[in-house]
């Protein structure tokens, strides 16, 4: 079986740390509870902004309807102007006609109070719209704002992890050049095709799948010299038996 140096062996232990290291920090990039805030702030941002392009839309119609009712009501004026010049110049002597006018007079005074009332409540409803708006605009503000400060936060995290884990990736590298050839290969065909490549063996138990190695196998690997390459019968990472000095 190969044989290769305790240094090897311990340069071979610290990438596979690494490596582990790398795997929770990529999971960690994609997972940051910045980036779960910034989903939510952005969310709300633009289900405020959504909200406030309704409203707005909304106010132009209720302020239409509010110009349509004082146009209204302007109108019924005009005509109760006209029909009272008619009674106070004492123009019609017809009887029928001034009891027609007058009966003109009523319907109109009922229609403009009716016309009144819908301008009333029109610029209720103006109102309250506009109030509604102001508000949201108020928390689109502040939305915008706790946005940006989401998005730096997130930018943080993100600049801090790759920070690290470009350092680890330096270190690997000169772990892995450090070492064997034959073992540098077989560590990185080991950790493709099984995610992890090499594990300490602590004890009886692989330190990767945790099998806790028994009987006749545990015998045979501890009788071999640690610098022997020995795989877990496990899954098949190769065992770390050296001891750091």
């Amino acid at each position: 079986m190969a044989e290769y140096s305790e240094d090897d062996f311990l340069s071979l232990l610290d990438v596979s740390e690494i490596d582990k290291r790398l795997s929770q920090l990529d999971f960690q990039r994609t997972h940051l509870p910045e980036a779960i805030a910034l989903n939510e702030v952005n969310a709300r941002a633009r289900d405020l902004h959504v909200r406030s392009v309704e409203l707005a839309s909304e106010l132009v119609e209720l302020r239409d309807a509010v110009t349509k009712a004082e146009i209204d009501v302007e109108q019924v004026e005009a005509r109760m102007a006209k029909d009272q010049a008619l009674l106070d110049a004492g123009s019609i002597s017809d009887s029928k006609q001034l009891l027609e006018l007058q009966h003109e007079l009523e319907n109109l005074e009922k229609r403009k109070r009716e016309l009144e009332d819908i301008e009333l409540e029109a610029l209720a409803l103006v109102e309250e719209c506009q109030h509604q708006l102001q508000d949201i605009q108020t928390q689109s503000v502040a939305a915008d704002e706790e946005l940006e400060n989401a998005k730096s936060a997130l930018e943080q995290s993100i600049h801090a992890l790759d920070q690290e884990i470009q350092t680890l990736h330096t270190k690997r590298t000169a772990n892995l050049d450090s070492l064997d050839e034959n073992l540098r290969n077989l560590y990185v065909k080991i950790k493709t095709d099984r995610a992890i490549g090499a594990a300490k063996l602590n004890g009886s138990k692989c330190d990767s799948c945790h099998l806790e190695l028994r009987g006749a196998e545990l015998s045979d690997i501890k009788k071999l010299p640690v610098t022997e390459l020995v795989r877990c019968p496990e899954c098949s990472v190769i065992l770390i038996r050296v001891e750091r000095a």
